[in-house]
């Protein structure tokens, strides 16, 4: 019979994300063992690979930046709603970690298939939240009908990314709020 697990699957993504959000895909398995507290055969035969290990923290960190997109943009107008998304990126900047997919798209060329799949299905999941909501908006006569939609959400969100970036080296939040009203402004009339 086997032995109870010791530990929260849950809880250990979580820790698990956390080690990778830090050091990218550059992550060791002992990183993990470390960040979770838990030994290596158990982080194999409770999560697989170092590679489904990192599939189920992005996941995890994709469903929570979600959570946060639908938070902002479901209660208000999607200008609105993307301009706090983006003050949130300049005055919290996740103790200087910025975003953990961007994170890794930075080293995408040197990533296995599998992690570059990953990251790229996360990245379209992220996108598709936003595209949703600016179809939303588009449809309730919040945004110009002849606006590019995809063209918007890549700007919303290469902005937001390059706040996250400018943040962790020590830009100003306020400027960088300036900088996004401005942005979306310019984007959204």
């Amino acid at each position: 019979m086997a032995r109870p697990q010791a530990f929260n699957n849950n809880e250990v993504l979580y820790s698990a994300m956390h080690a990778y959000w830090q050091k990218g895909l550059n992550t060791s398995i002992r990183d993990l063992e470390i960040a979770t507290g838990i030994s290596r055969s158990s982080l194999y035969n409770s999560f697989g690979d170092k590679d489904d290990m990192f599939k189920l923290c992005m996941d995890l960190y994709v469903t929570q930046t979600i959570g946060t997109v639908i938070s902002k943009l479901s209660h208000t107008s999607f200008k609105k709603g993307a301009f706090e998304i983006m003050v949130e990126a300049s005055t919290n900047n996740l103790d200087g970690r910025g975003c953990m997919l961007y994170n890794c798209f930075v080293d995408f060329n040197n990533l296995s298939v599998t992690n570059k799949k990953v990251l790229q299905d996360n990245f379209s999941k992220l996108k598709n939240s936003f595209v949703y909501f600016a179809e939303k908006a588009l449809k309730n006569g919040e945004l110009n009908p002849e606006i590019d939609i995809s063209a918007l959400v890549s700007s919303i969100m290469s902005t937001i990314a390059g706040i996250r970036a400018f943040r962790a080296v020590g830009v100003d939040s306020n400027e960088l709020i300036q900088g996004a009203q401005y942005t979306i402004d310019g984007l959204i009339k």
